[in-house]
């Protein structure tokens, strides 16, 4: 937990959801994760609210419902991670994919068992493959165990995934949330793209429209990025690219095609219920920033067939609220937390509903050029 808004903001690192608390209910969290009995909470709150015990007890109830209702819980051990302390082995038969790739300074040797992922991630991550006598610094082994995927970092389990897409995910956090020598603050589910006054960060959930728009941003003349996930430094707040293909689903093939021809002829991926293919941008449209993009802005993109393009200005909570629903992974300790809700006050974010792709690439590239003279849109 972390403060936000006149309240705090409760992050669920299991499943990346978050929770907005008023002021009371902070306070509540807090003495609940301190071990207080609930008896002596509602006397407090009595007191300090003039209140009587009785409706205190009864919202305290309630609060404690819509906690358990969440999947929260306060208890130590709910915080409590085992994994790593588990005792399974790779298979003995050959892996699918065996495969060295750089996706920043640090190079990771990749064992993929499964073939559906294996398949998957290799179109994928080809723009990081790295030659195999390139000087490794760890190992990332997925293997199916039972009825789970199995993800491990050298000899240690990371994660236990239930499909082969979270496999895949999961194996792409590893690669880029370790591909510096630094911390890595949070992984954002977004696309970048760069401009002279930062980067340009475009959230959304799966389906809302950011691969398209992000295609037809590097396609105007924006330097590519990242898709799909962009890392945050820790202590920086700064943005690197990601050497990982555009993702691009079956949907949009027609229309992005038409900016990206080589897309027709790149294989077909199928991974659970998606089809996919991969397009990596022509070198003249990436971004070379070693040292990291500071953030301009965040644009959330929604996609609605024949709408006009509007642009408008999201306030903090609300912007954050949106970020939440989009999958990404935020940090797992209130002082990381803190540290990347303070960034994420800092960074203007907006809200893009778009029906014709060139319409929405005009706005975006209106904003841009607001940004580089320092002028800030209404809300």
């Amino acid at each position: 937990m972390a403060p936000f808004g006149g309240g705090a903001v409760l992050h669920d690192p299991r499943t990346g959801r978050l929770f907005q608390l008023n002021h009371t209910a902070a306070c509540v969290w807090r003495s609940l994760r301190a071990g207080e009995l609930q008896e002596v909470i509602v006397d407090g709150l009595a007191l300090a609210h003039g209140l009587t015990p009785v409706a205190v007890r009864r919202d305290l109830r309630a609060f404690i419902d819509a906690l358990h209702a969440a999947g929260l819980s306060w208890r130590r051990e709910a915080f409590e991670g085992h994994g790593g302390d588990e005792e399974v082995r790779p298979p003995a038969g050959p892996p699918a994919l065996v495969a060295v790739y750089q996706v920043g300074e640090v190079a990771l040797r990749v064992v993929c068992h499964p073939d559906d992922v294996a398949g998957a991630l290799v179109p994928l991550a080809a723009p990081a493959r790295a030659p195999d006598a390139a000087a490794v610094e760890g190992c990332l082994t997925l293997f199916r165990d039972r009825d789970t995927f199995v993800l491990m970092r050298d000899d240690r389990v990371v994660e236990r995934l239930d499909s082969a897409p979270a496999a895949r995910w999961a194996l792409v956090r590893q690669l880029v949330s370790t591909a510096g020598r630094g911390s890595c603050l949070a992984l954002l589910h977004a696309g970048a793209v760069a401009t002279s006054a930062g980067c340009l960060l475009v959230c959304g959930q799966s389906g809302a429209g950011k691969t398209t728009l992000l295609a037809g941003l590097v396609h105007a003349g924006f330097a590519f990025v990242a898709d799909d996930v962009v890392p945050l430094e820790e202590g920086t707040g700064l943005v690197r690219p990601v050497p990982l293909a555009i993702s691009i689903k079956q949907d949009s093939w027609p229309l992005i095609g038409v900016l990206f021809p080589e897309l027709a002829s790149a294989p077909t991926v199928r991974l659970g219920d998606r089809t996919m293919r991969y397009v990596w941008p022509s070198g003249a449209a990436l971004a070379n920033g070693s040292s990291g993009y500071p953030a301009a802005a965040v644009l959330f993109a929604q996609y609605a067939k024949g709408a006009p393009a509007v642009l408008s200005r999201l306030d903090p909570v609300r912007s954050l609220a949106l970020l939440g629903a989009g999958g990404s992974v935020l940090p797992p300790t209130d002082s990381s937390l803190a540290e990347f809700l303070a960034w994420w006050r800092a960074v203007p974010a907006y809200q893009l509903s778009y029906g014709r792709l060139d319409d929405a690439v005009r706005k975006v590239s209106a904003l841009a050029d607001a940004l580089r003279n320092d002028v800030m849109l209404p809300a």
